[in-house]
């Protein structure tokens, strides 16, 4: 049975630019991911949350998860290295295309 761990952080809101709104390749899930996945790299520009975290958070599964990671890295919006030992061998180190993150003084796109 899997446990649900509810987030504990404060509720977020990442805007998407009009570009990943209106690509039919996305479904509503792949959306939500990928707000995630920008929101939590706004800090240090990586997001460092593995499969687990979002699969737990989003209430699916981890194969849920990686499928729609996986496409996004296949369209191009996100891209991912292996684990690295700098890192303290932690997982995967996500990162999202700069033209597809919400400015807020941006004219429109």
């Amino acid at each position: 049975m899997r446990q649900n761990i509810p987030i504990q952080k404060p509720l977020f809101f990442a805007p998407l630019v009009p570009k990943v709104l209106n690509d039919w390749r996305l479904s509503a899930f792949d959306r939500m991911l990928l707000s995630i996945i920008i929101n939590l790299s706004k800090k240090r520009g990586v997001c460092f949350a593995n499969n687990k975290h979002f699969a737990i958070n989003l209430n699916c599964s981890v194969g849920a998860v990686s499928k729609s990671i996986n496409k996004m890295y296949k369209i191009g919006y996100i891209d991912y290295n292996e684990p690295d030992p700098d890192n303290g061998g932690r997982g995967f180190i996500r990162s999202v295309r700069e033209d597809i993150v919400y400015k807020a003084d941006a004219q429109g796109d």
